[in-house]
């Protein structure tokens, strides 16, 4: 869709339904394609950084300016869910990193594994 807007074209929109898991109703069907790109938006495609260096410091004074503590109340949102869901996922991956080393662990101990830990270039020390 993004495409389609920045180059003007057509595209089909989603469309919104109420299909999906647990719901015996199929989505609705998809609509016919629609001319997009011409809307009050504009795309631009560009650097990440690209929007900052494009502010001019006359742009900059008219900024508003906030003094004192930034509360998560109105901004933010998302940014702590974020990290407890990447905080999750680290955790998960050590835990199995960690069943993994004990895995190799008893298997060199009832012999039938290769030696543990292993020594080579595909390994940087113990784990």
């Amino acid at each position: 869709m993004l495409e389609a807007m920045v180059t003007k074209s057509e595209t089909v929109l989603p469309t919104v339904g109420r299909g999906g898991r647990g719901n015996p109703n199929p989505p609705p069907p998809p609509g016919p394609p629609v001319k997009v790109g011409d809307g009050p938006l504009t795309v631009i495609p560009a650097a990440a950084d690209q929007m900052f260096l494009d502010i001019k410091p006359e742009m900059t004074a008219r900024m508003p300016r906030w003094k004192g503590d930034l509360e998560l109340i109105n901004h933010s949102a998302g940014s702590l869910t974020s990290q407890a869901y990447h905080k999750r996922w680290n955790r998960k991956n050590e835990l199995l990193a960690d069943a993994a080393e004990k895995a190799s662990l008893a298997a060199a101990w009832l012999r039938f594994g290769r030696p543990y830990p292993r020594s080579g270039s595909t390994t940087r020390g113990h784990w």
